[in-house]
């Protein structure tokens, strides 16, 4: 008997969106599933490097062949993604969505009430939000891999994570500014010479080779599958990731010392916000905080936010002494008690519930399999 077929989708920009479907595509292989992914952009270049998937099959413009995978799976599992879901929707295929922000969302997209469905990660502000939505999502945990803490030194002594570095809004030069603020801020800082063991920088491939052209062997420049990225953070002796929302579970789940590098897009901007707020981040440096007047206030419209964000993290990184703060914050990781924020952040993955993938492959293959 031929296995049933799950199709698979993930928000295009972005590694979070595509690692959350990795995670959640492996579970539901354990329950006899076949997952066929399709999608674009850097979603696609992660579900590529995974074996997660039985098939990978890239979806741009033409509809036709992500229609016959449709057609013929059971069911579409898609992890914020709305323009196969809503295909499926049009098709009258079933479909189900895993949301890992509607925390800092103005209004839920139609398509994703719609879903059969509409399964949410927690974090903080996730159940302020259920009394506002119907029908009311299914709030999960974190959806990470299973992993436990190891002892450090036997990889990378800092481990920098950018993620996909691909977003929206000006997306390739606003993607290499913040690559190269970020970048040439940690080669003039003491924080890489400071850590035992080697500097290895993780992001996209395109922001890698970007990164190789400008520093050429200075640091460690790499673009991994979600795998090995997950295998070098939980050996690192400290993490400087972006505060995306996965790989800062990830980080916490492995406890792993773990400092934030400036946000990169209006999630990741209230995200380092409620970090800050909950003492996971500490000294942390927010692009806000050198502003006299922030014109990035909470539930902004998707349509306006952007380029707002863009123009705002274009005049800091242009200050010098924003510039010399950044440094200054990285000069002071190593001074940090490491145990007690490692521990911190630890507590705070364990308050989030069990194993979100678990509980999401478990009720899809109640329901479809």
């Amino acid at each position: 008997m031929a296995a049933p077929i799950v199709a698979c989708s993930a928000y295009p920009l972005g590694y979070g969106p595509a690692a959350k479907l990795i995670v959640l595509a492996r579970a539901l292989r354990a329950r006899g599933w076949e997952p066929v992914f399709l999608g674009s952009g850097v979603a696609r270049e992660l579900a590529l490097r995974s074996d997660a998937f039985a098939q990978v099959i890239a979806v741009e413009r033409d509809e036709t062949e992500a229609r016959r995978w449709l057609r013929a799976a059971n069911v579409l599992l898609s992890v914020m993604d709305r323009s196969i879901a809503g295909l499926a929707r049009d098709c009258g295929r079933p479909y189900c969505v895993v949301d890992s922000l509607l925390w800092m969302r103005d209004q839920v997209p139609d398509v994703f009430l719609s879903a059969e469905r509409y399964w949410v990660q927690d974090f903080p502000g996730v159940r302020d939000r259920l009394a506002e939505i119907r029908p009311t999502p299914v709030v999960v945990g974190p959806i990470v891999p299973a992993m436990h803490p190891v002892r450090a030194g036997s990889g990378a002594g800092l481990v920098v994570n950018l993620g996909g570095m691909e977003s929206p809004h000006g997306a390739a030069e606003g993607a290499t500014r913040y690559a190269d603020f970020v970048v040439d801020g940690l080669l003039r800082s003491r924080l890489p010479a400071r850590v035992a063991g080697r500097t290895i920088v993780l992001g996209g491939h395109r922001i890698v080779e970007h990164l190789r052209r400008r520093h050429g062997t200075a640091l460690a420049f790499d673009s991994l599958p979600h795998e090995e990225s997950v295998f070098r953070l939980a050996r690192a002796e400290v993490a400087l990731t972006a505060p995306g929302l996965t790989a800062t579970l990830e980080c916490f789940q492995l406890a792993v010392p773990t400092f934030f590098l400036p946000p990169q897009n209006y999630s990741q901007w209230w995200s380092l916000q409620h970090l800050r707020a909950h003492e996971l981040a500490p000294g942390s440096f927010h692009w806000q905080d050198r502003l006299p007047e922030s014109p990035i206030v909470a539930r902004m419209p998707e349509a306006t936010r952007g380029p707002l964000l863009r123009a705002a993290m274009d005049r800091v990184m242009a200050d010098e002494s924003a510039s010399r703060a950044y440094i200054d914050y990285l000069d002071a990781v190593p001074a940090a008690d490491r145990a007690a924020l490692a521990a911190r952040q630890r507590a705070f993955f364990e308050s989030l519930g069990s194993d979100g993938a678990e509980t999401i492959a478990g009720e899809l293959t109640e329901l479809f399999g």
